[in-house]
């Protein structure tokens, strides 16, 4: 929003007149959004085409133009707990599995994981890491010592999650 522009119009627009607001995001220019004083708290109401205007990477589908997160995505969000959310990192960091990777000061070993599981093992560790491929599931699964199908069922449950985030993200890219 171009500085102090809200403020003028709002102080040169007597009460219940609507107010003519400028808005500019590293691009062209919308004018006439309509907002009058009940409504100038929620933000401006704005089309499909002028969120494009206003987002045209789509960048952050997460937030509406006002700022507040989309109903969508925060109804996904508080709807899940932490470990429905992200499965393999739950189940990576549960204590029994981190005690086999510590080194003796205590620390997560991330030499020896990447020494069995490649360059990148160590990022499995990570909230959105990369997912182990196929052939590192034996070795992940032997290095935590878990069976394979348990191992293989957990990162189709991180997948599915991810897909449903994703699938979450792409319908919040339009104003509800």
């Amino acid at each position: 929003m171009v500085p102090g522009s809200e403020a003028q119009t709002k102080a040169a627009a007597p009460d219940n007149v609507a107010a003519r607001l400028t808005i500019s995001v590293n691009g062209p220019e919308i004018v006439d959004l309509r907002s009058d004083s009940d409504t100038g708290t929620l933000g401006p109401f704005i089309t499909g085409q002028q969120a494009l205007v206003l987002r045209p990477r789509l960048g952050d589908p997460t937030r509406l133009s006002n700022g507040n997160l989309h109903p969508r995505y925060a109804e996904w969000i508080v709807s899940r707990t932490w470990a429905e959310q992200h499965p393999l990192n739950d189940y990576l960091t549960k204590p029994k599995h981190l005690e086999l990777l510590t080194d003796q000061r205590g620390y997560f070993d991330r030499k020896r994981v990447n020494s069995v599981l490649g360059p990148s093992g160590s990022k499995y560790w990570l909230v959105d890491g990369p997912l182990p491929a196929n052939s590192k599931l034996p070795l992940l699964a032997e290095l935590l010592d878990v069976p394979v199908e348990e191992m293989q069922a957990i990162v189709e449950d991180e997948r599915a999650t991810r897909e449903q985030f994703r699938t979450v993200v792409d319908n919040c890219r339009w104003m509800p």
